[in-house]
C-alpha cells in the first residue's frame, strides 16, 4: 500500500463548528493500515466496525440518496484516528481514492447539533457534500462532509456521535502490549474521601453546567490532591490541558468522574473497570428511576467484571470539604466555599442533600467534614458512606436523609462501628407511612408496618429517628457542639426561667419526653434562692422579672456554677434581656465538666442572631429555637447515650442467622401440634396436650389430661383459630368437651387434628412474633396477646440480631404486660418469660427455616413465675421443589 504520510497534528486547530478532534485518513488496505498507523500514532487497540447501508438509516451524497458500504477503525484521542476502506458504492471515500490519492482526508469536529453545525459553516460559504443520518444503536448519530478541500487541502466533517454506538470488534496493533489479564484489581484506596487524583471524564468547557462544574471546583477551591481532564474533542477545558482517554493519563486515578449522558457514561464505566479505577461517580439520571432498568442491568454486568465501585447513578456526587475534594456538581458550591467544620451529611436524594447543606450553613454555627450522596445506589449505599463518613477525624456526628434502605444494608454492623468512633448517626428517614402490613398474615404483620418498624429499627440502632429537617438539624448541631460530652446519663434537666407558666409548659414537655428535673440539692439551692432573692427555688428555677440582663446573668451563673451534671437551659427574651451582654456573660462562664448549656428564647421574635450563636459555640453552649426543639434534641441525644451504653453490655446476641434466609421455593404453615414437640425438645415450656382426631378421642384425652382444658382446631389452614370459632377454652366437663369438640370436627380439614391441653396458669397474655419486613428484613414484636392483640395497640419492636437486656427491656415497655407483671414476684416472671423468648428466637435459628413466626398467646403467671407457650403460627421456607 502506498501512503501519504499522515499529519501527527492536524493543520486546523479551531474551525467555525469547533475544534478539530479526529483525522481521517483512506486507505486501500485496512489490515495494514492498522498496524501502519498503529505504530505511528502510538495506537495499541483499534475500534473496527463493517458499515453496510443497514448502518444508516438515511445518507445522501451529492444529489442522490447513497448507499454504501465501508471499513472503518477508530482509535486514539484527542485527536481521534478514524481509518476507512471504502468497499461499495458512490462515496466521498471512494472519489478520493479513485483520483489517486490516499491518506489524510478530513478533519473532524465533534459537534452537538449537527444541523446547527451546516447553517454555520454555510454562513462560512461552505456546503454540504455528503451526509447520513440515523447510526448508532438509537440511530441519533449523523455526520456531514463540507467542500472546504479546495481552500484547506483537507475535508471538514462535522459529527453528531449517538449515545450509545454499535458494538464493534476490537483489533489490536501488531506488536502492541498484550492487555493486562490478570483480572480485577485490588483497589489502592477502599474510601473514597481518602482520595489523591480525580479524573473528570467528558468535562464541559461551560463552568456553570452540570457537567463542568466539578472540574472548575477541583481547579478554582484547589484540591489538595491531582486533578486530570479527560476529553478526545479538546486540548483544554477550563484552562486545564486534557488527555484523550483514561488510559492515557499519567497515572491510574483513585475516582473517575463521568459527567455524560446515560448511555455514554456506561461506555467510560467499561474503560474506568478495565483501568482498575476505585471508584466512579456518575451523575447522569435516565436508569432505573424512570424504568430504564436494562441500563441498571449493564451497569451491574460492567461492574462485575473489576473491582471498581460505582457512587450512583443519578446522585450529585460527594465532597471533603477540608481537603476541597469536589467530585460533585453541586450548586451549592457555585456561590461561595462551604465552611469547614465536624459534621458530616448523607443523603440518597441530592436536591435534599443540597437543602440540608444550605440550611446547616445559614445557621452559621457548624461547618462541614464531607458530604455524600448516593442516588440509585447500584454499587453503594448508606452503610458504605456510614463506614466512610464516620471514619473521618474531622467527623463529630453524620447527619442523613434516607428514603429506603436495601435489603443488604447491615444497620447493626454500621451502627457499631460509628458508635465506637464516638460518632452520632441522626437520621430522618423518609416514607415512613405504613405499608409493610398490607396482606399480612398474622396478627404480627398487621402490627407492624414498615412505617413503625423503621422508627423502632433507627431508633435501637443509632439511639434516634428524626421526622423533620428542623429537628434532624437541631440534634445535629447539639452531637457537634458537644461532641464527646455525651456519653453519660443525659436525660437530666434544670431549666432557668423568668415566667411562672413556662415553668409548667417545661414540666409538661419534659414528661412526654421522659427527661426529669435534677435535684439541685440543698446547697446548691440555697445559693440559688440568695441570688434570686427569694426563700425557696425549685427546679425549674422561676426568677421572676429582673432589673437587669447583669442581675439575670448573675442568678444563671449560681445556678451554672452549682451544678454537678445534666442540661441547664436558660430562656431569654428581648423584653426583658439584651442579648449581646447576656450571650457574652453566659459565655464568660466557669461551666463545671458534665454540664451541658442551652439557650431557648421564649418566643419566635426572640432569635438568637449567627453571631450570638458562634459566640456561644466558642465556649461550649448552644442554642437552640424553641422549648418544644430543644428538648426534643435534649431527649434523643440521651437516647443516642443511652444505646451506646446498652451496646457495651449486650452479651450473647441471638437472631443473627435468621437474616439470611431466603424463601425462593414458598412457605407453608406447621401445626401446633409439629410446633409444640420442637418446643418441648428445645426446653420452652409448653403445656401439655394431645393430638386427636374425632369426637370421643377429644373426650378420653380430655378426660385423662384433667379438666379443665382447652380444645383447639389444629390446621394449618387456619391461622386464627378463634375467628373460626376453633378455640374453646376452660372446657370443665365431658358434656362441655363432647360438644367443643362436635364443632371443631365441623370445620376440621381432613389432614387437620384437634389439640387438647392442659389449662396453663396465667392471666398476662404477651405475643411474640418474628415478621420480615420488606426494608429491615427481620423485626421481632412483642406486645398484648390474645383477645388484647386486636383490641389495643401496645407493642415494641426488636431488630435482630438482639440481646437479652435489650428483650427484657422490650417486654417492660409493652404497658399491658408489664402491668399484669406487677404482683410478686414479677421480677422472676419478666426474667422467665425473656429467656422464654431468647429460647424461641434459638429455637427458630435451629431450625434454619423459619420465614415468620407469631406464639400467641404465651401464658404469664406472676403467682409462679412461670410462662407457657400455648399457641402459634409458623411458617416456614419450601425448597424450590416444594418440599420442607
Amino acid at each position: 500500500m502506498t501512503a501519504t504520510p499522515p499529519l501527527a497534528v492536524p493543520p486546523i486547530a479551531s474551525t467555525p463548528i469547533g475544534d478539530v478532534g479526529q483525522i481521517g485518513i483512506l486507505v486501500n488496505d485496512f489490515d495494514a493500515a492498522l498496524d501502519l498507523y498503529g505504530r505511528m500514532f502510538g495506537i495499541e487497540e483499534w475500534t473496527c466496525y463493517h458499515y453496510t447501508p443497514e448502518f444508516l438509516r438515511w445518507s445522501r451524497y451529492g444529489d442522490a440518496e447513497g448507499r454504501f458500504e465501508m471499513l472503518l477503525a477508530m482509535g486514539g484521542s484527542s485527536p481521534q484516528v478514524e481509518l476507512i476502506q471504502p468497499l461499495a458504492g458512490p462515496s466521498i471515500y471512494q472519489d478520493f481514492l479513485d483520483e489517486g490519492h490516499v491518506g489524510l482526508h478530513h478533519l473532524g469536529v465533534f459537534v452537538d447539533d449537527l444541523d446547527g453545525a451546516i447553517a454555520r459553516m454555510a454562513e462560512s460559504g461552505y456546503h454540504v457534500t455528503q451526509t447520513a443520518r440515523g447510526y448508532g444503536l438509537n440511530g441519533d448519530g449523523g455526520f456531514a462532509y463540507f467542500d472546504t478541500e479546495k481552500d484547506l487541502g483537507a475535508v471538514i466533517e462535522a459529527i453528531e456521535v449517538p449515545n450509545v454506538r454499535r458494538p464493534g470488534e476490537v483489533r489490536r496493533t501488531a506488536g502492541a502490549r498484550e492487555p493486562d489479564r490478570a483480572g480485577p484489581r485490588t483497589p489502592r484506596i477502599d474510601n473514597p474521601l481518602r482520595a489523591e487524583s480525580v479524573a473528570v471524564v467528558g468535562p464541559s468547557r461551560d463552568p456553570w453546567k452540570t457537567s463542568g462544574r466539578t472540574l472548575d471546583y477541583l481547579s478554582r477551591l484547589r484540591f489538595d490532591g491531582r486533578y486530570y481532564a479527560v476529553s478526545p474533542l479538546h486540548d483544554e477545558v477550563l484552562g486545564i490541558p486534557t488527555y484523550p482517554s483514561l488510559s492515557a493519563l499519567p497515572e491510574v486515578p483513585d475516582v473517575a468522574v463521568l459527567v455524560g449522558p446515560a448511555d455514554r457514561v456506561i461506555a467510560d464505566l467499561r474503560e474506568t473497570v478495565a483501568m482498575g479505577v476505585p471508584f466512579a461517580v456518575v451523575f447522569a439520571s435516565g436508569f432505573g428511576e424512570t424504568g430504564r432498568h436494562d441500563r441498571d442491568e449493564q451497569i451491574r454486568s460492567v461492574l462485575a467484571g473489576g473491582s471498581t465501585r460505582l457512587i450512583g447513578p443519578n446522585c450529585i456526587g460527594f465532597m471533603h470539604v477540608g481537603r476541597s475534594l469536589t467530585a460533585t456538581f453541586s450548586s451549592a458550591l457555585q456561590r461561595t466555599p462551604l465552611p469547614a467544620g465536624h459534621v458530616a451529611l448523607f443523603s440518597q436524594s441530592g436536591g435534599l442533600g443540597n437543602a440540608l447543606m444550605q440550611s446547616l450553613v445559614a445557621r452559621g454555627v457548624s461547618g462541614l467534614s464531607a458530604w455524600s450522596s448516593s442516588g440509585n445506589e447500584i454499587s453503594l449505599g448508606f452503610t458504605d458512606w456510614v463506614d466512610w463518613l464516620t471514619a473521618e477525624e474531622d467527623t463529630h456526628v453524620l447527619a442523613s436523609i434516607v428514603e429506603s434502605f436495601r435489603p443488604g444494608d447491615d444497620l447493626e454492623a454500621a451502627a457499631a462501628a460509628a458508635g465506637e468512633r464516638g460518632v452520632p448517626v441522626a437520621v430522618l428517614k423518609l416514607g415512613r407511612s405504613a405499608r409493610g402490613a398490607l396482606g399480612a398474615q398474622s396478627h404480627t404483620g398487621k402490627l407492624a408496618g414498615s412505617g413503625r418498624v423503621a422508627q423502632s429499627v433507627l431508633r435501637h440502632r443509632f439511639g434516634t429517628v428524626c421526622t423533620s429537617p428542623e429537628q434532624l438539624l437541631d440534634l445535629t448541631e447539639t452531637f457537634d457542639v458537644f461532641a464527646g460530652r455525651l456519653a453519660g446519663d443525659d436525660h437530666e434537666l434544670t431549666v432557668v426561667t423568668t415566667s411562672g407558666a413556662q415553668a409548667v409548659l417545661w414540666n409538661d414537655l419534659a414528661e412526654d419526653r421522659d427527661l426529669v428535673f435534677r435535684d439541685l440539692g440543698t446547697e446548691a439551692a440555697a445559693r440559688i434562692a440568695e441570688a434570686v432573692g427569694s426563700d425557696h427555688v425549685g427546679n425549674p428555677v422561676d426568677v421572676g422579672v429582673q432589673l437587669t440582663t447583669a442581675d439575670y446573668v448573675r442568678i444563671v451563673n449560681s445556678v451554672v456554677t452549682t451544678s454537678t451534671g445534666g442540661w441547664v437551659i436558660v430562656t431569654a427574651t428581648r423584653l426583658a434581656h439584651d442579648f449581646d451582654e447576656l450571650v457574652a456573660g453566659i459565655a464568660a462562664m466557669d461551666v463545671p465538666e458534665g454540664v451541658r448549656l442551652a439557650i431557648v428564647p421564649l418566643s419566635e421574635d426572640d432569635r438568637v442572631t449567627n453571631e450570638q450563636a458562634q459566640v456561644l459555640r466558642a465556649a461550649g453552649a448552644i442554642a437552640l429555637p424553641t422549648a418544644t426543639r430543644a428538648l426534643d434534641a435534649i431527649a434523643s441525644a440521651a437516647s443516642w447515650s443511652k444505646v451506646q451504653r446498652t451496646r457495651a453490655t449486650r452479651g450473647r446476641l441471638v437472631g443473627t442467622s435468621l437474616r439470611s434466609v431466603a424463601a425462593a421455593g414458598g412457605t407453608e404453615h406447621l401445626t401446633f401440634r409439629e410446633i409444640a414437640e420442637e418446643l418441648a425438645a428445645a426446653g420452652v415450656p409448653v403445656p401439655v396436650s394431645r393430638a386427636v382426631r374425632d369426637v370421643e378421642s377429644v373426650v378420653r384425652a380430655a378426660e385423662e389430661i384433667g379438666f379443665p382444658v382447652a380444645i383447639k382446631i389444629d390446621d394449618p389452614d387456619i391461622l386464627h383459630k378463634a375467628d373460626a370459632g376453633g378455640v374453646f377454652i376452660g372446657v370443665d366437663g365431658t358434656e362441655a368437651a363432647r360438644h367443643a369438640a362436635a364443632r371443631l370436627t365441623a370445620i376440621q380439614s381432613e389432614s387437620a387434628t384437634i389439640s387438647v391441653q392442659t389449662m396453663a396458669p396465667g392471666k398476662t397474655e404477651v405475643l411474640v412474633g418474628l415478621r420480615r419486613d420488606p426494608e429491615f428484613g427481620p423485626v421481632l414484636v412483642l406486645g398484648a396477646g390474645g383477645g388484647m392483640t386486636e383490641a389495643i395497640d401496645d407493642i415494641s419492636i426488636l431488630p435482630l440480631p438482639t440481646s437479652r437486656p435489650e428483650v427484657r427491656d422490650a417486654i417492660a415497655a409493652v404497658r399491658v404486660v408489664a402491668a399484669g407483671l406487677r404482683k410478686a414476684p414479677g421480677a422472676q416472671t419478666l426474667d422467665a418469660l425473656t429467656d422464654a423468648v431468647m429460647d424461641l428466637i434459638a429455637w427458630a435459628e435451629q431450625r434454619g427455616d423459619v420465614h415468620e413466626f407469631e406464639f400467641n398467646p404465651i401464658l404469664a403467671d406472676p403467682e409462679t413465675a412461670t410462662v407457657s407457650v400455648v399457641d402459634a403460627v409458623v411458617s416456614v421456607h419450601l425448597t424450590p421443589e416444594g418440599t420442607n
